[in-house]
Order: structure tokens, then C-alpha cells, then sequence
């Protein structure tokens, strides 16, 4: 009965494959499945130097401006960040289609890509994750996610808990919904997001070292909120990884 099962699952898949051939999801290339080879030549690293704080592109010599801003309202809630990738092209197309496309296939190859520059091309350096005991994505309100089917942070985060052997842990929360930050200045953005991160079991992170990941570091200010959160709950360092920044 199982074989006979198996059996008819493959010929369905394939009767499906007829009717509507594979496409990539970015470029609706046929013959492609969910990300063609193409669209992931096209997601572009960023290139040095960049600020070893925030690990955005900076000048030579030149002090960080993200980090001056940074410093002015009371430093970073992180204590480093790295971006996989530069936010343009393919793979912003690609985030936007998994964030407001609700294609949610995208977020398995997405959060590889990222998992395989965090852990293999060396974007987070040995000392840093010799100090990561825990992983945690950045959290959507309920109602948000509900609405959306699922967390994109935490299906980029999957994949870097496989590979590395790490908890993933969900005992992060956002306690209030905030509006769209997409458009919003960077004002805004730090009062929208201001006190409405929460963390439901505060043993979780106590001592110890959390890979912050989220989709986007566009002014830092979610991702500093949330490391916040995770140092007032005991965590002793907040590294944030993300997909991609600005260039």
C-alpha cells in the first residue's frame, strides 16, 4: 500500500510538473525550481570595508556614520551585525516576494544562502560564533504573522540552526504591533518600535551569547530594540545577522 501510495504521489507530482512547468519564483524562469541559478548569481556580497560594528560599507578612514547616528541616541542594543547581501537586484526581489508575496517557498533557499555565508564564506568569524549559544529571530506581531502565515525571520533562521547544531528559540515577542516600517523614517521607526519586545522566559538567553536574525538591517533600529530586550533578559552578547542592507 505505501509503494502503491508513493507511486501515485510521483505520478501526481509529475502530471502537475506537465500542467504547470517549475519557475523560478524570482524571474518566473521555466525549467527552474524556486530560485533559478541565475537569480542566485545576482545576490550580491557586500564588499570591504565595512564598519566592523554594524557591518555596513564604509569609507577608508572614515568614521561610521550609522554608528555616529547610532552613538548620539545611545549606542547600538547589539553588539556586532552582518548582512549576507546587498539589498538590490534579485535578492531584494526575492525578500519582497517572501515578505509580501507570502511566497513562502523562498525561505528555505533564502535562509541557506544566508546559513552557507554566516557558516562557510566566513561572515561570521570563528571568535564570533565561538560565543553564539542560541539563535533567535526577530518576531512579528501575532496578528502580523497570522496574517502573513508565517515568520520570515524565523524561516531564515532554520537553516542556520541546522547547520550549526544551535537552539532555536521563539521566547522573543513583539507585544504590540507596529505599523509597516518599510516607509517609515528613521524617527519613526525607533518610536514605533520602542518597549514592544518582550522576552516570554528570560532563562532562556541568561548568560548566554544570541545570533540575532532577521530579514533586512535598513536603520538598525529593530534589531537594536531586540538586542535590548535580549541583554535586559541576561543574554551576555547579540550578534545580528541578516539577509541583506543597503549598499
Amino acid at each position: 500500500m505505501a509503494v502503491l501510495r508513493q507511486t501515485l504521489s510521483y505520478a501526481w507530482n509529475g502530471f502537475l510538473d506537465l500542467v504547470y512547468p517549475p519557475r523560478c519564483l524570482i524571474c518566473e524562469a521555466e525549467g527552474e525550481t524556486v530560485i533559478c541559478e541565475r537569480c542566485a548569481a545576482g545576490f550580491t556580497p557586500l564588499e570591504e570595508p565595512l564598519c566592523a560594528t554594524c557591518g555596513r560599507p564604509q569609507s577608508p578612514g572614515v568614521p561610521c556614520p550609522d554608528c555616529a547616528r547610532a552613538a548620539k541616541r545611545g549606542g547600538w542594543g547589539f553588539d556586532a551585525a552582518r548582512a549576507a547581501g546587498i539589498y538590490r537586484g534579485p535578492l531584494r526581489e526575492g525578500i519582497h516576494l517572501l515578505k509580501y508575496g507570502k511566497q513562502e517557498l523562498l525561505g528555505e533557499p533564502l535562509g541557506a544562502f544566508l546559513a552557507n555565508r554566516c557558516l562557510t564564506e566566513g561572515l561570521l568569524p570563528p571568535e564570533l560564533l565561538r560565543e553564539i549559544d542560541i539563535i533567535a529571530p526577530v518576531p512579528l506581531h501575532w496578528t502580523r504573522q497570522w496574517k502573513r502565515g508565517f515568520n520570515q525571520a524565523r524561516l531564515l533562521a532554520e537553516p542556520i540552526a541546522q547547520q550549526s547544531d544551535l537552539p532555536l528559540s521563539g521566547e522573543l515577542r513583539r507585544i504590540r504591533r507596529t505599523p509597516k516600517q518599510a516607509m517609515a523614517s528613521g524617527d519613526d521607526r525607533r518610536r514605533n518600535v520602542t518597549r514592544h519586545m518582550f522576552v516570554a522566559d528570560r532563562k532562556a538567553f541568561s548568560g548566554k551569547g544570541v545570533l540575532l536574525v532577521d530579514d533586512v538591517f535598513t536603520t538598525g533600529t529593530t534589531t537594536s530594540a531586540c538586542a535590548a530586550a535580549l541583554k535586559d533578559a541576561g543574554a551576555t552578547k547579540v550578534i545580528v545577522v541578516t539577509l541583506a542592507t543597503g549598499g
